[in-house]
């Protein structure tokens, strides 16, 4: 069900996007087959997803003005791409990100996330941008999305703090911390040392925040004895970017 309607959400952003042009019938049919779902409103305590804190922490610090009544996510969508088609990427951004609070709130965090992947994968196939390059305002309203609401982690203070002062780039969002490690190893694989670096700590983040923190130091202490084994130097001592992300948590957190 849950892949059904990410594919569905997809096909929508795909078709719009690209700019095929179909029978209003055809259209709708692919629309209706997400049921409509509930206005961006309020939310207490634990039904608030990470996109829907950060969301209304951007209105109420002005970044955004709340946008508009929608009927559903779907018509969020295409509010975004009427907007870019006028070269209004302000509107652009806030409709998307409509769409991913509804999204979030109405399914799940993972659907929102694939939904995220997908809208950033189509803009750079079509805009030869990223979502956050394409639309910068997206990112100033979701910088910390990924991570869902709860009490940061050592790893999670650290992490930020070194994208804050400018370490490293705020990655991209992934689904969960299996995919950042995927990504880190295939960055081994092409060299790319400074991006490995980034995927295991973001890998670690998550681990710490879903698991707790004796899984991402067990999860840690895993990648160091294959590094000692495959490329005779510590996990630290090979990707020494990972080493200023995280300086001490290889003994803070014991």
């Amino acid at each position: 069900m849950k892949q059904a309607i990410c594919s569905t959400l997809t096909a929508v952003l795909a078709l719009l996007i690209a700019e095929i042009s179909l029978p209003k019938s055809v259209t709708a049919k692919l629309l209706v087959q997400v049921p409509a779902t509930k206005q961006v409103g309020g939310c207490t305590g634990r039904t608030c997803t990470s996109y829907r804190i950060n969301y209304e922490r951007a209105i109420a610090k002005g970044v955004i003005e709340r946008p508009s009544w929608v009927a559903d996510e779907e018509q969020a969508i295409q509010l975004g791409y009427q907007a870019i088609e006028k070269g209004d990427r302000y509107e652009a951004a806030i409709r998307f990100a409509q769409a991913l609070v509804l999204i979030s709130e109405n399914y799940d965090l993972k659907t929102a996330l694939e939904f995220e992947q997908n809208l950033d994968t189509t803009l750079q196939q079509e805009k030869g941008q990223t979502l956050r390059e394409f639309l910068p305002t997206f990112e100033r309203i979701f910088s910390l999305s990924v991570s869902p609401p709860q009490t940061d982690t050592p790893y999670r203070i650290n992490y930020e703090r070194a994208i804050a002062n400018g370490l490293i780039n705020r990655p991209s969002p992934v689904v969960d911390e299996q995919e950042a490690t995927e990504l880190a190893y295939q960055a081994i694989e092409k060299g790319d040392r400074y991006e490995s670096a980034i995927r295991f700590a973001q890998a670690l983040v998550i681990i710490s925040e879903t698991d707790g923190t004796t899984n991402a130091l067990d999860f840690e202490r895993r990648l160091d004895a294959y590094f000692l084994e495959q490329e005779n130097q510590t996990l630290r001592e090979f990707l020494p970017l990972f080493e200023r992300i995280l300086p001490l948590s290889g003994n803070l957190y014991r």
